[in-house]
Formats: structure tokens, C-alpha cells, sequence
């Protein structure tokens, strides 16, 4: 039988605490920009790399971001946003635009199910095209692959 002590029960309850914290926090100077504004339809809103594995792996600041966005979206059913998904240079091209497009859609599906209307999501994988920062990729350093490796919100419209 699996006996479970109770400092390692504290610790779970912790992290599980914490998980569900994350989860409701939102990013103010984010929202405050989204609110106010500033974002004009053919802007991006870029998010580092997001691991797609499992929603409750994802980093404190990038499920903020996502929360944020979420929040946003919720609360103005006239916006509409392409998620724009991007990989970086290593690996099949092929198989990463494939992949890239993937993840918009399971990203879509997750905004969807956490109450977005569908029709303002519309996801775009655009595998390792567009690159924020050219290097040949044999020579990239790691940072330049995560700077590529990227999911930017892109505003389309805000009419009624």
C-alpha cells in the first residue's frame, strides 16, 4: 500500500494550489493594452514557445498570457484573432508546418472550451516560415531557436 507522508502531502497540495492560482491570473499591463486599445487590427500579440503537451505543464507566464487573451476574447464576442503558430528551423520542414498547424488548432480547441465563441479564433500554423530571427539554423543559438518558436495573437477585426 502507498503510503504518502504528510510533508509530501503539503507539498502536493502546494503545487496543486498553485496550478489552480495560475490559472485564474491574468497579466494587467497585457489586459490593460488589449483594453485600451493600442492593438489595431494586423497587429501581433507574440507569446514565447508554448509546450502543447498538457495544459497544466504550461510555465506560470505563458498561462497567464493565455488567461489574459482568454479573458479579453470572452468579454468582447466581436473580436475576432488568428492564431498564428511558428516553429523553429530545426526538424522536417514539412513535418514542422504540419506540426505548427497542429498546435494552433489544439490551442483554438482550448480557448473554445474555456468559452471563447469559435467563430473569433482562427488558428494558422505557419511551420518555420517566418522567422523572427534569420540565422542558419546549424549556427542558431538555443535562444534564437525559442525567440523563433513562437504563437502570436493577430488581431483581424474588432467591428461589431
Amino acid at each position: 500500500m502507498l503510503r504518502i507522508r504528510p510533508v509530501m502531502m503539503i507539498c502536493l497540495l502546494l503545487i496543486l494550489f498553485s496550478i489552480r492560482s495560475d490559472a485564474q491570473e491574468i497579466d494587467s499591463s497585457l489586459l490593460s493594452l488589449l483594453q485600451n486599445e493600442l492593438v489595431k487590427p494586423g497587429d501581433a500579440v507574440p507569446i514565447p514557445f508554448i509546450s502543447y503537451e498538457d495544459i497544466e505543464d504550461y510555465d506560470g507566464e505563458n498561462l497567464i498570457n493565455l488567461n489574459t487573451i482568454l479573458a479579453y476574447l470572452k468579454d468582447r464576442p466581436n473580436i475576432r484573432v488568428q492564431l498564428a503558430n511558428y516553429m523553429d528551423c530545426r526538424g522536417d520542414e514539412a513535418y514542422n508546418l504540419k506540426l505548427s498547424q497542429l498546435q494552433a488548432a489544439w490551442l483554438a480547441k482550448w480557448f473554445v472550451k474555456n468559452g471563447v465563441v469559435e467563430k473569433q479564433i482562427t488558428p494558422m500554423g505557419y511551420g518555420e516560415t517566418k522567422p523572427i530571427i534569420n540565422c542558419d539554423c546549424a549556427d542558431c543559438t538555443e535562444e534564437q531557436h525559442f525567440t523563433n518558436r513562437r504563437l502570436e495573437v493577430i488581431l483581424i477585426s474588432s467591428a461589431p
